[in-house]
């Protein structure tokens, strides 16, 4: 049985149909991506779009789902990244740099199917924050088979 909940990231509030059964996973998730997007806002908020800092939230979540801490021995790189419809440059560990690439690809279909499917009802900031609280979930929780009647990826 699927229900309507009203989920708030950052200052967000996005209305999502979900299972019952994932009320849960779904309010965890919404935290995790406000508390990781809450620190990219207060560093970039100033230089960078709501959209670019959601983007780049996604791609640390992605490579990073619980933990993001560098260590200072290791070799670092600065890399461009195609997310979607930017360009990210990110200085990451060398030996993550596959990690990155490959989680920039991810985010780009996973948001190309959002976009997609709800440009003309819903703004791109909102359809950022979907597919953010998405790419939370797909990370922090797996997924059961009967959750989406869609295939996102």
């Amino acid at each position: 049985m699927k229900v309507s909940l009203d989920i708030r990231v950052f200052n967000w509030l996005l209305s999502v149909d979900i299972k019952k059964s994932r009320i849960a996973e779904y309010e965890k998730a919404a935290y995790h991506a406000w508390d990781r997007y809450r620190l990219y806002n207060q560093y970039y908020k100033d230089c960078k779009t709501e959209h670019q800092i959601a983007l780049m939230t996604m791609l640390d979540i992605s490579v990073h789902p619980f933990i993001n801490y560098w260590s200072k021995d290791e070799e670092k790189v600065t890399i461009e990244l195609p997310v979607f419809d930017e360009i990210l440059t990110v200085t990451v560990n060398k030996k993550e740099q596959k990690l990155y690439e490959d989680a920039a690809h991810f985010i780009t279909k996973r948001y190309s199917w959002y976009y997609k499917t709800y440009e003309k009802v819903k703004s791109e900031p909102e359809i950022s924050r979907m597919a953010l609280v998405d790419i939370c979930i797909e990370k922090f929780y797996s997924p059961t088979p009967d959750d989406t009647s869609e295939e996102k990826s």
